[in-house]
């Protein structure tokens, strides 16, 4: 095995061979839930991914940490640019031409036999301009996608989001669908759900029909036409999310057409009942986990009831309200083992806490079958607080912080799991060498 050492001036780094320095460098760039299959395992326990923005700091920090490492040396270059290209933040279309030309080359002192950069590339994210509509120069620039797509041969998760909330929505551009059916089979993930964008279901029919090992999807709005609605989706023998925020028209469900769904996700309190409806008496049969957000009091029950008759194997609930005073006080669930609580509106006051604490310790007592009562909550935050609070007051509660223990044990996963804690030795070495250089 070879090693690499870099002398400099009053320092010389260890010398380390260089599959430890490969492991150094992928636990140092590390982010959890962001690709496969971690990707699945956080979007189906806790629903909406990029709601929660604990991924979003790790993630904009990796990329900085990718970018300077293989600045270093040659011999860096070699070891760590396939962590810088395996995911691509794009925002502004205008960079496309000249980011195409670096994917379908070979980097530093290409050889024949060396990879082009676009075989490391295994996500992408697009940031769509915050304008109220896409002009002619954007959309000229979004038909890039599509020769992007094609230097990526191993890309799997297409995430879309807009810089900041628009006010108008924007329909799917149909470049967009070129580009995606350019993916094919190895389309895997498309999470859309953070970009204001109208997917007709024609546009979905299509996607569907052309990616038949696509896992996950996640749209925000969906439109459906009269004529798209009488014709049912494809066959997706392993899509097993799905999600949306608002439903507009009708959709045509097949029963038979989704055998390996298990994940449902409604984020919008004002979807329209009868489409989610539709789904729970499609697939609530196979479903395993539901995600639905409902702010009407009056009906909060009625569709709990109505989700625990539908789905007789339902494993996890999530339910997303304004706050905890937003909960029935007399909340009744079906036997699920874990019970997922989202909240529009992070409050400190402690009646509300006190209210909600008393509200779950009923809920644990007439349903014993839960094992783990889930919260996302910043540690350090006003929300994270009063959860770490409930834990130390009501021990006998089954209370769990997913982002607490992401902190923990997210980033060290690999290094725990070895006995090694890779992540900080390598930020040590990586961090002190650029840092004396």
């Amino acid at each position: 095995m070879g090693s690499i050492a870099r002398t400099t001036a009053g320092h010389r780094p260890p010398e380390l061979c260089v599959e430890l320095w490969t492991l150094i460098f992928d636990f140092s760039t590390y982010v959890s839930d962001i690709y496969e299959p971690e990707f699945y395992d956080y979007s189906e326990r806790i629903g909406p991914l990029n709601v929660d923005p604990h991924c979003k700091p790790a993630f904009k920090q990796s990329l900085e940490t990718r970018r300077f490492i293989p600045l270093v040396c040659k011999a860096w270059y070699k070891l760590s640019i396939r962590f810088l290209y395996r995911s691509l933040w794009i925002e502004g279309f205008t960079t496309l031409p000249s980011l195409i030309t670096t994917l379908s080359s070979s980097g530093l002192e290409k050889r024949d036999g060396d990879p082009t950069l676009g075989l490391y590339t295994e996500r992408i994210d697009v940031v769509f301009p915050a304008s109220r509509a896409i002009d002619a120069t954007e959309l000229k620039g979004i038909e890039g996608l599509s020769n992007l797509t094609k230097c990526l041969p191993n890309l799997s998760a297409v995430v879309f989001a807009a810089c900041r909330p628009t006010i108008t929505h924007f329909d799917l551009p149909h470049e967009v669908i070129d580009a995606m059916y350019n993916l094919g089979a190895r389309l895997k993930i498309i999470d859309w759900r953070n970009c204001h964008m109208r997917v007709s279901v024609s546009q979905v029919q299509g996607l569907f029909s052309s990616a038949p090992n696509l896992r996950h999807f996640s749209c925000y709005t969906f439109v459906s036409a009269d004529s798209a609605a009488r014709h049912p989706l494809p066959m997706m023998s392993s899509l097993s999310t799905f999600s949306y925020r608002h439903f507009k028209g009708q959709l045509n469900l097949d029963p038979m057409s989704m055998p390996a769904l298990r994940h449902l996700v409604v984020e919008s309190s004002r979807a329209p009942l009868p489409v989610w409806h539709g789904f729970l008496e499609a697939y609530g049969h196979q479903v395993r986990s539901v995600y639905f957000s409902l702010s009407s009091e009056e009906k909060f029950q009625e569709e709990i009831d109505r989700i625990g008759a539908s789905c007789p194997n339902l494993e996890r609930l999530t339910l997303c309200v304004n706050t905890g005073h937003h909960l029935p006080r007399h909340l009744h669930l079906p036997p699920v083992h874990v019970l997922g609580l989202r909240f529009d509106v992070n409050t400190a006051v402690d009646a509300v806490w006190d209210y909600l604490w008393g509200v779950l310790s009923d809920v644990c007592e007439q349903t014993p079958s839960i094992r783990t009562v889930q919260f996302v909550a910043f540690p350090f935050g006003q929300l994270g607080q009063q959860v770490a609070r409930g834990k130390e007051r009501f021990p006998h509660l089954p209370i769990e912080n997913h982002w607490d223990m992401a902190i923990k044990c997210g980033r060290l996963m690999r290094g725990v799991e070895s006995g090694v804690d890779f992540a900080s030795i390598g930020a040590n070495l990586i961090f002190g060498v650029i840092g004396s250089s």
